[in-house]
């Protein structure tokens, strides 16, 4: 086909068409809920984590 045709000879190999990588946002901390807080709305809480049904055997 038509691809075939062009000329490659001095075209990098790329694995992606952007050149921008592990573009982040900044790490920023910030206040969060307090945790016994948010364990005291759980439903289940087993030695201070929260207790899920298992979902590996």
């Amino acid at each position: 086909g038509k691809l075939n045709e062009l000329e490659t000879t001095d075209v990098p190999p790329t694995s992606h068409p952007l050149t921008l990588r592990n573009v982040v946002k900044e790490d920023v901390a910030k206040s969060s809920y307090d945790r016994d807080t948010v364990l005291d709305g759980a439903p289940s809480v087993e030695e201070g984590y929260f207790e899920v049904p298992k979902v590996i055997e």
